[in-house]
Order: C-alpha cells, then structure tokens, then sequence
C-alpha cells in the first residue's frame, strides 16, 4: 500500500498451486499502478533454474500478446532475457539480449544508418546532461532520486567523453559496428522494465 517503503512477500506452495500465475499477476499489478508515471518500475525477475525464469516469461509473453491486440489498464512494458542461448527455451528466444541487440544492429547495418554518427550521438549526449541536470535541481528534496540522476549524468558523461575520443581517431567499419554493439546493449538494457535471469546466469 505504501509504495515508498522496501516491502517483501512470500508465496510457498507445491508445484502447481499457482505462485507462477501469482507472480505474473503481481507485476502486472505494479505496471497497472505505474500506467501514469513516466517510466514504469524496474523489475529484475530471477529464479535458480532457466526453467523456472523462461516458465515466467512464457506467462508474461502470452499477457504482452494480449495487450498489443486490445485496450487494457496495463500499460505495454519490455522484457529482456539474459543467459546462454541452449540454456534458454525456444518459446522465449526472441528476449535474449544478444537476439534483441543482433536484430537491432542489422536492422541498421541494412538501412545504411548505422546508429548516429559520432557528432549526433555528442549532441545526443549532451542533450542529455543538460535535461537530467535540469531534473536534479528540482529533485534536491528527493535524496533517492537525486542520487540515481547523479548516477545517470556521470554514466551519460562518461559516454560522451568514451564518443569525443573516438571521433579524434579514424573509425573503421569494425570499430564502428562494435561501438554500435555496445550502444544498442545499452539501450536495450536500459529501456527493459522487465529484466530475466537465472541467479547463478
């Protein structure tokens, strides 16, 4: 009730009595209560065994299906699959980081735009800087907000001066598929509200 509070809760019972069914319904009630926020929560779903994680995503994937085809108070979120590729069920591939990241990349490579040029992505950066900056001054009465801005500028920071190196330097269409690489992993990393992995990965 008071989402401003560290809360836990326990869901035991033999298999089949519905914890993964609960499970799935209680994100889904954290995104319905976050419809009208600018960012939906982040949620890092984990359990000891591929199975029982891809089990959970499977859940989740059939719920995204039915969002996408009607009106619903649960607002559309992403999913991101961290593991190794045989570890992973077929049913839910299609969320591995490496497939998401690969699609995106040649999606790019195929369009000729392989992501912004080096001067793009500094305006972009800087861009950036400027706008959580300017969220930090009015959030100097909220510790646990001001704390992940400072994160987020010097992480945008760090990125800007990683992008004013390389433009000092030759890149070769290598260099610059790798650099897109990282980016997109980034991005994909970052945009996901919903992020699976076993504990041990």
């Amino acid at each position: 009730t008071n989402l401003t509070l560290p809360q836990m809760g326990v869901v035991h019972g033999p298999p089949g009595t519905g914890k993964s069914t609960t499970m799935v319904a209680l994100i889904l009630q954290i995104f319905a209560k976050s419809k009208n926020q600018n960012q939906l929560p982040r949620i890092l779903l984990t359990a000891p065994s591929n199975t029982a994680v891809d089990e959970l995503l499977k859940k989740l994937k059939a719920v995204k299906k039915q969002l996408n085809n009607s009106q619903s108070q649960i607002p559309k979120f992403r999913m991101v699959r961290i593991g190794e590729e045989k570890k992973i069920h077929p049913d839910v591939k299609d969320y591995r980081l490496e497939t998401l990241r690969d699609n995106e990349v040649n999606k790019r490579i195929k369009d000729k735009s392989i992501g912004d040029t080096l001067q793009e992505e500094i305006q972009r950066r800087q861009n950036a800087i400027n706008r959580l900056g300017q969220e930090l001054a009015n959030a100097t009465t909220d510790p646990p907000k001001s704390r992940i801005l400072h994160k987020r500028i010097r992480d945008e920071e760090l990125a800007l001066g990683l992008a004013k190196r390389n433009q000092e330097n030759d890149q070769t269409h290598h260099k610059e598929k790798e650099r897109l690489r990282r980016e997109v992993t980034d991005n994909i990393l970052a945009s996901a509200d919903i992020v699976a992995t076993t504990l041990n990965r």
